[in-house]
């Protein structure tokens, strides 16, 4: 919860925080990749429908590629199915790029590394030459996966050109809820669960100009709340558009989200300083306020996750019941993984990762080694520093969870709306 970030980026280490900073891009690509191959080959799903993304240019509304690049069109043919294919092979392209770069730049490193470490170095050209090598590619690297991600122009497909635009859209608080709206959203939700890598590239290039200075804490929650305040802004542009609650009782989500960023910074705000009075008496009670406001955040978010993007029955008990019979997921016609036990498993493994954070305060309640062995290896403690990776790592893996289930949930109302639209045209022509 109370976490740290690396501060001194001087610090040479044989995997530095850049590096970090480019498995959790991988391991994010991967699990994208994941999705659609699984979806594609288990399931009857058509991702890019979902997306409404297609590499064939007859199945938009313009043909014009300068006014393809520059707004926001979607498909208005169905797409394809065979068309994923494409999708695939454009994404293990991107990883095999980004690998390849990231493994380059490592095998450079490390025997500079390994260098450093066995040989006694005395303070001369070759040695400033050495260190400057080791702080320097690292972000050379990062730099030219960045680059392949998001400015690449060379031979852009229609895939590039749609994470391009999405990320321009998302970046302002926009959201395009007509015709693209689960693209927006796929994107807008995933940055939020990489709030900690994009605080960790904010302190790469804060090392890289102040050096020797700590990382501001105040920059820290910033950048940690800027995908909220993102999502906040979205939220509150369809409920201006619609007037439908949900979008109204999502934005509350999403504020509700901040209060352990905010409270987290207080509290490292006040256990820096040295003149503040009754500093441990107000460290507690901040701590208490703390895991109230972050277990009101992982219950409304675990709630919200089963019954609203999930679409599962599951919290369909009183107040919200509205039906005699209980289905704790969807009728079965509606249920388009291969077993009904994977639905369990990913709720279950959502409602744990959601309330990891719960391991702090019981492992000081509680006298269970294990428990406080598995809180340290994850948040720390008095004598060790947090593995902040592993905690990105856990919540990227849960938003690879969510993105299954909540892309299966689109693609039924998709389909449902499809398949209402045909009846009612079709009772139109009976009575005509």
């Amino acid at each position: 919860m109370d976490e740290k970030v690396d501060s001194k980026l001087s610090d040479i280490t044989p995997f530095p925080l850049p590096f970090r900073i480019l498995l959790t891009i991988h391991i994010g690509v991967l699990f994208w990749l994941t999705i659609v191959y699984l979806l594609t080959r288990w399931t009857d799903i058509n991702v890019l429908e979902v997306l409404k993304l297609s590499y064939n240019s007859r199945n938009y509304n313009t043909l014009d590629p300068t006014q393809f690049r520059t707004s926001e069109s979607s498909t208005t043919i169905k797409v394809d199915r065979s068309e994923n294919s494409v999708l695939i092979g454009g994404i293990f392209s991107t990883l095999r790029k980004i690998t390849t770069r990231s493994v380059i730049g490592y095998v450079v490193y490390l025997p500079l590394f390994l260098t450093k470490e066995l040989y006694d170095v005395k303070e001369d050209v070759f040695s400033l030459s050495l260190r400057f090598c080791l702080r320097s590619v690292p972000f050379v690297v990062l730099y030219l996966v960045f680059r392949e991600l998001f400015f690449n122009s060379k031979h852009e497909g229609y895939g590039k050109i749609r994470v391009k635009s999405t990320v321009k859209r998302v970046l302002k608080g926009k959201i395009n809820s007509k015709t693209m709206r689960t693209n927006d959203i796929l994107l807008s939700d995933s940055c939020v669960s990489y709030n900690r890598v994009l605080n960790d590239t904010m302190n790469v290039f804060w090392t890289l100009f102040f050096e020797s200075s700590t990382y501001s804490n105040s920059l820290e929650f910033m950048v940690l709340s800027i995908p909220s305040f993102i999502r906040i802004k979205q939220c509150w542009h369809e409920y201006n558009m619609s007037k439908q609650k949900q979008h109204f009782l999502n934005l509350i989500k999403y504020s509700v989200g901040l209060g352990p960023i905010v409270l987290s910074h207080t509290i490292k705000r006040i256990s820096s300083s040295t003149s503040y009075d009754m500093k441990d008496e107000k460290l507690q009670q901040l701590h208490h306020a703390l895991y109230f406001i972050a277990f009101i955040n992982s219950t409304y978010s675990f709630i919200w996750d089963v019954k609203m993007d999930w679409g599962l029955g599951m919290m369909n008990i009183l107040p919200w019941r509205t039906s005699s019979i209980y289905e704790p997921l969807r009728p079965r016609t509606s249920l388009l993984l291969p077993s009904r036990a994977i639905y369990y498993i990913i709720i279950m493994l959502d409602f744990m990762l959601r309330y990891i954070w719960f391991l702090v305060p019981l492992s000081r309640m509680i006298e269970n080694s294990l428990i406080r062995s598995v809180a340290a290896c994850i948040f720390g403690n008095e004598s060790k520093p947090p593995n902040t990776f592993l905690v990105e790592v856990l919540e990227i893996f849960r938003r690879f969870l969510w993105c299954i289930v909540k892309i299966e949930s689109d693609w039924i109302k998709e389909t449902d709306t499809e398949q209402a639209a045909y009846i009612d045209l079709d009772m139109i022509n009976k009575r005509s």
